[in-house]
């Protein structure tokens, strides 16, 4: 276990390949924040792979003073992505946005100023990578100011959709 705080500091995002040396293994990450008014915690299963396509299923931009909901876009390859992040309502339709993702960087996608997407509407998001390998995308939430326990979270995508899904306790 390496604690990255102990090798980056004052960076807003950070991204990470873990490799074995031999053998396999299973990465995840523990994020603690804990700025003015918003404390949370959060493990979140890493990605044994980059995609070209990443799923969420439903998402509702949060309107409460503080809340954000952003999607993190990292591209661990050489070589720059476009992510193009296709919004699906149950009425109406959205123009795809599309965010330059530099090699070996992470970019977030704040989703709560984008105009585009509309706040306290549900809506599904598709987002597909093109100029490289592919990406790993996570969706991160902060909850409102003073909001109580937890005020921030975070999951990866998927990179499949399928007719069959199983949802432990």
């Amino acid at each position: 276990v390496e604690n990255v705080g102990d090798y980056v500091q004052d960076r807003p995002t950070v991204a990470t390949v873990v490799s074995a040396q031999s053998g396999q293994i299973v990465a995840d990450q523990l994020q603690l924040v804990s700025t003015t008014g918003k404390t949370g915690l959060a493990l979140t299963l890493g990605a044994p792979r980059v995609a070209p396509h990443w799923y969420f299923g439903q998402t509702t931009n949060p309107a409460a003073a503080g809340s954000s909901l952003s999607f993190m876009l990292s591209n661990p390859g050489p070589t720059a992505e476009n992510a193009v992040i296709t919004v699906g309502l149950t009425q109406g339709g959205v123009a795809p946005v599309t965010v330059p993702v530099p090699a070996r960087s992470v970019v977030p996608f704040t989703a709560t100023t984008a105009n585009r997407i509309p706040r306290l509407v549900p809506y599904s998001v598709a987002i597909s990578s093109a100029g490289g390998s592919g990406l790993v995308v996570a969706r991160e939430v902060i909850g409102p100011d003073g909001a109580t326990q937890p005020g921030f979270g975070t999951m990866l995508g998927t990179p499949q959709t399928t007719n069959h899904w199983l949802v432990p306790a």
